[in-house]
């Protein structure tokens, strides 16, 4: 088999990984905020009405339901986010930003801001940034469908299996 192909493949886990690792790292220092933790407070403050169904959340953050309800357990906790049972449907919560939450995520926002201006935008030109965009969703496009696309979905019942 041709090595290119094998090459591509490391520079492809390589760098997200990467790029994760040190986001995480400049976000601790300056905030103390867990990357997961920003993530989950970036997607409900874009959120309408800062607020999603736990399952929404979940699928946004790419997280397992399960693990997703143990995070906003977390998160709860730290007085970053709060629930609230749908009067029309007791079967759905929802988790909504709180005011500290709400803080948190705008303390942090300079640091995100700053860190793709680092590691993206002067890494890449525009154009760049496009083509990359459209040959990372290209690749997706083999995945076969339901394929969870961070390992955190997955349940504890298919990792065991």
């Amino acid at each position: 088999m041709d090595t290119r192909w094998s090459q591509v493949w490391d520079s492809l886990v390589a760098t997200p990984f990467g790029l994760y690792s040190t986001w995480e790292e400049r976000l601790q220092s300056a905030c103390g905020v867990p990357a997961l933790h920003f993530h989950v407070l970036q997607t409900l403050a874009t959120a309408p009405e800062g607020r999603l169904r736990l399952q929404e959340l979940a699928e946004a953050v790419r997280h397992s339901q399960s693990g997703t309800t143990r995070l906003v357990d977390r998160l709860e906790k730290e007085g970053l986010v709060g629930r609230h049972s749908c009067e029309a449907d007791r079967r759905v919560t929802w988790a909504i930003l709180s005011e500290k939450g709400k803080a948190t995520y705008q303390k942090a926002l300079p640091v995100w801001e700053s860190f793709l201006n680092d590691h993206l935008h002067k890494g890449l030109s525009t154009d760049e940034a496009e083509t990359l965009h459209r040959l990372l969703l290209k690749l997706q496009g083999t995945l076969a469908p339901g394929v969870e696309s961070c390992p955190s979905q997955r349940t504890r019942e298919t990792v065991a299996s």
